[in-house]
């Protein structure tokens, strides 16, 4: 079914409604909060899941979606649940899609807001960048950007 929902050479704005579709049958847990926010300019919402016990961890997440479609509403279910498992502040980031905005829009999006996170006061060790599918990709570019550009990095691995 998937492969036939998403199929290459759809136009880009059936795509986009087919994920929007799709997903509306995933679900964060009940007790998360997703507040709209920017960070370093960046768009996005930061999730948090109530009833947690907090760590001093932050996670900038990066949705999939082939950098033509996905978004932090599309991927809630995936943020509520990282949020709630680790006891994290999640930021979800809204990076810009392709072909609107081409290579290095999304990288841009993503390095930008790391740097946002870095200027409210997360410290590098504290801060774990995530994403699924396209957004893993841009996690990995995203990081080696930073180090290019003698950037603090992120939190290696994720210490409990």
């Amino acid at each position: 079914m998937a492969g036939r929902a998403f199929r290459a050479g759809l136009p880009i704005e059936q795509h986009r409604r087919r994920l929007r579709q799709a997903v509306r049958v995933t679900f964060p847990p009940r007790a998360t909060k997703f507040t709209i926010a920017t960070c370093g300019g960046i768009a996005g919402e930061w999730v948090a899941a109530r009833g947690t016990a907090p760590t001093p961890f932050t996670v900038l997440y990066l949705h999939g979606g082939g950098y033509l479609s996905g978004s932090p509403v599309t991927h809630r279910a995936i943020t509520g649940h990282l949020a709630a498992r680790c006891g994290a502040r999640v930021f979800a980031a809204d990076y810009r899609l392709a072909p609107e905005h081409p290579y290095p829009a999304a990288l841009d999006d993503a390095v930008a807001a790391y740097r946002g996170l870095l200027a409210e006061g997360v410290a590098p060790g504290d801060l774990v960048i995530a994403g699924d599918s396209a957004g893993g990709g841009l996690c990995v570019a995203s990081v080696l950007a930073l180090r290019e550009q003698k950037e603090s990095l992120p939190q290696k691995f994720w210490k409990r």
